[in-house]
């Protein structure tokens, strides 16, 4: 399988696996460079790795924000008339 069918596979763009094999040491000459299944287990691994990090990261932040908000109001009562904080409970 060359680097052009491999991103197709995975639903990536070229240049995205290009970037990866870069960072992975991964030699090629262009888009029609075929991969050993070694290097396609790594670009697997490491497509996986990517997804799911940037995929918790996006939960993670939901959550911390959720938190925050919720503290927030926890904490503080709002004037939502006058737009402006009127009390801090501790």
């Amino acid at each position: 399988m060359n680097i052009r069918d491999y991103a197709n596979d995975v639903n990536k763009e070229v240049s995205e696996i290009l970037s990866l094999c870069d960072t992975l040491d991964i030699k090629y000459e262009d888009e029609e460079t075929v991969l050993t299944e070694e290097q396609i287990i790594e670009l697997d691994n490491n497509l996986d790795t990517e997804d799911e990090s940037i995929e918790m990261s996006e939960q993670d932040l939901e959550e911390e924000v959720e938190d925050k908000a919720e503290e927030l109001a926890q904490n503080t009562k709002i004037d939502l008339d006058n737009n402006k904080k009127i009390e801090r409970v501790k």
